[in-house]
């Protein structure tokens, strides 16, 4: 049975959403680096650095070709319970894109 285009796409969108239903989406990704960029932008305003500018000029030159293999700078790594407190009701979501991250760029422990 041939597929039609349409119909390929939906069944690619709804393997995608049950992907996503159980685990972290690309839309989480992207929140936690906005939420990272601001607690950055925060820092550095407090030790008198220059601002980095706007999130969505940063995206901008990540999803350029030139800026691609920075993208991942920004993604939370640590899995310190005290500086997820410091994002509030997003602590949680920054725990959970923290680990997946974590997982992709870290070997595991020895062990497991």
């Amino acid at each position: 049975m041939v597929l039609s285009n349409a119909e390929r796409q939906r069944r690619f969108r709804q393997r995608l959403k049950t992907q996503a239903d159980q685990g972290v989406t690309p839309e989480m990704i992207e929140r936690a680096a906005r939420l990272m960029w601001e607690y950055v932008r925060k820092q550095e305003a407090e030790t008198g650095q220059p601002d980095p500018g706007p999130f969505g000029e940063r995206l901008q030159f990540w999803r350029s070709r030139k800026g691609r293999g920075y993208w991942d700078e920004l993604m939370p790594v640590d899995d310190d319970p005290e500086l997820w407190g410091e994002f509030g009701a997003e602590a949680d979501l920054m725990a959970k894109v923290a680990a997946v991250v974590r997982a992709v760029r870290l070997p595991p422990d020895e062990g497991t």
